[in-house]
């Protein structure tokens, strides 16, 4: 079960809403439903995360709701954390270095995913991870092919890999997302030349 889920699963059993919630843990209201939602996970040993555990025993003791654990919610945090071990700091790198490299305008492609420029600007600095890395990756490598690949021998280039790998626009997006999240260094890269 996922942090999100856990969190929704004693709300509800509790009977108690994401306000209530907010409330007791003394979070802004956007905050809790973001992590209710599953758009952001908690980071084990943070004051959120202590915020969110604390307004839930507060909530527990009111209602005389004996099922809750923060013990439980540290195990189900950890497990879901293992799952998603996601490299934010190459990808981070590797985002800046595609977005430098193919002279991306960070405005144009954030309008097209739908993401906030901030967003976008917060991650590139390292002062955001994105709530679903493999998803976001896969949005940015989409937009990356459709929108600055005009042949594959190029992207085949700067991604170190042979030619022959990239045969569809499909090989390209799934190179592409593989390299945002786990690859090296860029290669020497003529934007101009592809």
């Amino acid at each position: 079960m996922m942090f999100h889920e856990e969190l929704r699963k004693s709300l509800d059993e509790m009977n108690c809403t994401q306000k209530e919630l907010a409330e007791a843990g003394n979070l802004p209201a956007s905050t809790v439903n973001r992590y209710v939602s599953g758009k952001r996970v908690p980071e084990q040993g943070s004051e959120q995360l202590e915020k969110i555990l604390d307004g839930l025993q507060i909530l527990s003791n009111r209602k005389k709701y004996i099922g809750f654990s923060r013990e439980n919610f540290y195990k189900v945090l950890e497990k879901q954390l293992e799952i998603t071990s996601f490299d934010y700091e190459r990808f981070r790198k590797n985002l800046n270095m595609l977005i430098d490299t193919l002279e991306i305008k960070v405005s144009k492609m954030t309008k097209a995913l739908y993401y906030e420029p901030s967003y976008i600007q917060r991650i590139r600095k390292g002062r955001r991870r994105p709530s679903a890395p493999e998803e976001f990756a896969e949005k940015i490598a989409n937009y990356v092919v459709k929108h600055y690949v005009i042949e594959y021998d190029g992207i085949a280039k700067l991604l170190g890999v042979g030619r022959e790998e990239i045969q569809t626009e499909d090989d390209a997006v799934k190179l592409l997302k593989k390299w945002l999240s786990k690859g090296t260094d860029v290669l020497a890269y003529d934007a101009k030349s592809s």
